[in-house]
């Protein structure tokens, strides 16, 4: 019975893309005066890949690791073991919505922050400073570029938060 199933939990960190990989393997060829060809021992005709092939997004150009390859954003912020993403119920939030809307231009630009990194660092510094509806949209904000600054310094923060690379 064949295997169905090769992609489950297979994503690309940067673009979320998860039909096809370029994946590097290690394959048997004869190697012969004229170059090299499939080998004809058919034991050895087969190819191997593991957790260290180097793979190719054919969507975005992404290259690293398979084991990269796992569904976790790129930048995301690991909290025991799993990523964080940002609740619905926090995209809502009034303060956090203006503070998106600040940070969408220059200050972004300033602090070298990939887009990915926007949610992932917004829910940490909400999760980090437990800030509540009532913040102020430059709290949010001032808030917001720290956990970004800290996110691209790649640091553990206060609450032992770390940076995927």
């Amino acid at each position: 019975m064949s295997n169905t199933n090769l992609l489950a939990g297979v994503q690309c960190p940067r673009c979320g893309y998860d039909e096809r990989f370029r994946i590097a393997g290690t394959v048997w060829l004869d190697l012969t005066d004229d170059g090299t060809v499939p080998s004809d021992d058919h034991a050895r005709t087969d190819h191997e890949w593991d957790g260290d092939s180097i793979t190719e997004c054919p969507e975005c150009g992404y290259m690293g690791r398979f084991s990269r390859f796992d569904g976790v954003p790129e930048g995301a912020i690991v909290r025991g073991g799993k990523p964080e993403q940002l609740t619905e119920a926090a995209k809502q939030d009034p303060a956090v919505q203006a503070a998106r809307r600040d940070l969408d231009g220059e200050r972004i630009a300033k602090l070298e922050a990939k887009a990915a990194y926007f949610d992932l660092a917004l829910d940490n510094m909400l999760w980090r400073a437990n800030v509540q509806p009532a913040a102020t949209p430059a709290q949010v904000r001032d808030m917001i570029c720290e956990a970004i600054q800290d996110a691209n310094r790649g640091r553990e923060s206060a609450t032992g938060n770390r940076r995927i690379p």
